[in-house]
């Protein structure tokens, strides 16, 4: 599905392979103020000069799990609202935009975002390797753990 001019919602949401694109000055490409959105895939791009992605009230959550998201604007990509505390968690994707000290405040314990290019981050696992059920984030850690 492709869609110009943002999501708003209240609900329980999933979007799947999806293109967000938002132009409308002082919009957002999705707003959720209350309900789950769940990302799994898909492009949001943003030139409104707001949010990308707001998560705005306390019952208002976002997870991510992939997909591309840039907000050319001058305010961040990704925005739990201060005042009316939301939450988003991302697990995936790539992100460019304003949201280098964001990013990190969003991310699964079990993840993490690397540059890419600059001001382009992708989010992947923080575990290299495992060995049993301990996990690894340095691959000659996990070797040397195998060693006997």
């Amino acid at each position: 599905a492709s869609v110009t001019g943002g999501v708003y919602n209240c609900g329980d949401l999933t979007i799947d392979n999806s293109t967000v694109y938002q132009h409308i000055s002082g919009r957002h490409a999705i707003y959720n103020w209350c309900g789950n959105v769940t990302i799994n895939s898909g492009n949001f791009d943003s030139i409104s000069g707001n949010e990308l992605i707001l998560a705005d009230g306390t019952n208002a959550t976002v997870t991510i799990n992939g997909g591309t998201f840039l907000n050319d604007g001058t305010v961040w990509t990704l925005n739990e609202n201060d005042a009316n505390r939301g939450t988003i968690t991302v697990y995936g994707g790539t992100f460019a935009g304003k949201l280098a000290t964001k990013l990190p405040d969003v991310l699964d314990e079990n993840f993490k975002a690397y540059e890419t290019d600059e001001g382009v981050y992708e989010v992947i696992s923080r575990w290299i390797a495992s060995v049993g059920e301990t996990k690894y984030e340095n691959l000659q850690k996990a070797i040397d753990e195998l060693k006997i």
